[in-house]
């Protein structure tokens, strides 16, 4: 594959690590791409559908550039675009499954954590 990807996403784990992690599986050429001003490039950052990231930014051989948000829509098409999905529909289902399984766990983990610092931070400060 002659992409080079880019994970477009806070200098922290969180939801981008699940995108780490399937571009390391799929062994693709890849880098982070940190978001340094948030309030500002939310609204300045081209292909940033919704406002949220991770966004997966791939730069084709040909000069095309693709630009993909939602974590599991981008996990999905890394999963196709390297042939990491099995030839039977029964079982990418059931992986599907596992993946949106284990996301909405760590997300809420991620949010109770996030709460948890808010709290802390308004209390003590």
């Amino acid at each position: 594959m002659d992409s080079k990807f880019e994970i477009y996403y806070f200098p922290i784990k969180g939801r981008g690590e699940f995108v780490r992690l399937v571009l390391a599986a799929a062994k693709a050429n890849w880098e982070n791409k940190l978001v340094n001003d948030w309030a500002k490039e939310k609204f300045s950052t081209e292909g940033l559908l919704y406002k949220q990231v991770p966004m997966l930014i791939e730069h084709k051989a040909n000069g095309e550039e693709l630009r993909l948000v939602e974590t599991s829509a981008i996990i999905r098409y890394i999963a196709s675009t390297f042939d990491l999905n099995t030839k039977c529909p029964c079982k990418n289902a059931l992986l599907d499954s596992y993946f949106t399984g284990l996301y909405d766990v760590a997300d809420k983990i991620m949010s109770a954590v996030f709460m948890a610092e808010v709290t802390i931070h308004f209390y003590y400060y």
